[in-house]
């Protein structure tokens, strides 16, 4: 089969698409990737194994550019003949759908993320998304889910006629990734003391990674807990504004901004607590590398971290809008309130689950299936 594979802006080949589209290659199907490659860390040609399709799609839904990726997309499948299109991400996944119908290719998947509605958003984005992807179900021949909450809610949409709903876990994460430096080895890199309790997250600095909730907690924790650090792994928007407000609360000394880093075994393994306090999210892979280093979790109480960390066993979850919630969990942490040997055994076992190789086996038979 010829495929086209839609998705938004790529950064790098990772295990995000890596997986699905090397599952796909390795049954014989001819794989063209369609997505904006313009922040491509690396080089396309070199590092990604299939004919790519540079098209300057954007995240905000209604951006002119994504009509101009749409047009560019529609006349590729003018010229040439797709027996099918798997698109993914929200944008990605309404512009593939529709050019599936509008190019009348004949199996249309849409490998969903994390819809743009959950329980917990804001009632007129559940009204409006869910509303959208109830529509672009009848144009859908299957959709792959990767969190309980997204296949329970695909479940009750109407696809195209002999349709399917499928449940994956993740994308897929290396387990048994080991750390290349010691826990007293890699606090001394970063100048924290051996005493310091120390508090990490990681991920792009954008809104819905709501780490200003985090920061914001620390001024409560400040009263309890004077060798603190809360390490934030990433870089995006949002920094300059993280980094206001902490010289605002006067907690310079205590929030440290880490940038993009290729280290993330090392920073987790000298950390005592992993936090997420996203929004929303789908099955975040830096959470799951924390899980399989056995290291206790705090998340946001929505979709695909709830699943993960499943309170108490993995961790504890916390209101995302409420600071002195997010202390109340950290404070548990901190002052050894948790059974923290119960929770590294479990996380280190639940991790299994969304192994590359598990994720792996789950695609291959559900493609087998479908193509």
């Amino acid at each position: 089969m010829k495929i086209l594979f839609l998705s938004n802006s790529v950064k790098t080949y990772s295990l995000v698409f890596k997986n699905e589209l090397e599952v796909l290659s390795d049954m014989g199907h001819e794989i063209i990737w369609a997505a904006n490659f313009d922040g491509f860390i690396g080089n396309v040609r070199d590092d990604i194994p299939f004919k790519t399709i540079n098209i300057p799609l954007k995240s905000h839904p209604l951006h002119w550019c994504n009509y101009r990726s749409f047009k560019q997309l529609f006349m590729v499948c003018s010229s040439e003949s797709f027996d099918a299109i798997i698109c993914t991400t929200p944008i990605g996944g309404f512009i593939g759908r529709f050019l599936g119908k509008k190019a009348k290719i004949k199996k249309v998947i849409y490998s969903a993320h994390g819809f743009l509605f959950y329980k917990g958003c804001p009632l007129i984005k559940k009204i409006i998304y869910r509303f959208q992807e109830k529509i672009m179900a009848r144009w859908t021949d299957y959709i792959v889910t990767i969190t309980n909450e997204d296949y329970q809610n695909a479940l009750q949409f109407k696809l195209k006629k002999g349709g399917k709903v499928f449940l994956i876990h993740g994308a897929g994460v290396k387990v048994g990734t080991m750390p290349t430096k010691s826990k007293k080895q890699m606090r001394s890199e970063l100048g924290i003391d051996d005493k310091d309790f120390v508090i990490t997250s990681a991920g792009f600095l954008n809104k819905n990674k709501n780490n200003c909730v985090v920061i914001k907690s620390l001024k409560y924790l400040k009263k309890d807990l004077s060798d603190f650090k809360y390490l934030i792994c990433g870089e995006g928007e949002e920094e300059q504004k993280l980094k206001k407000l902490t010289t605002k609360l006067k907690l310079e000394n205590n929030v440290l901004f880490l940038g993009f880093r290729t280290d993330l075994q090392d920073i987790l393994n000298c950390s005592d607590l992993f936090v997420m306090p996203s929004y929303r999210e789908g099955v975040p892979r830096s959470l799951l590398e924390a899980m399989d280093l056995g290291l206790p979790c705090a998340g946001s109480d929505t979709r695909g971290i709830r699943e993960l960390i499943d309170e108490p066993k993995g961790g504890l979850l916390f209101n995302p809008n409420q600071p002195r919630d997010v202390y109340r969990v950290l404070k548990e942490f901190a002052l050894h309130k948790v059974d923290l040997n119960s929770i590294f055994r479990r996380n280190k076992k639940e991790v299994e689950h969304y192994s590359c190789e598990n994720v792996v086996r789950e695609l291959t038979n559900i493609y087998q299936e479908i193509l």
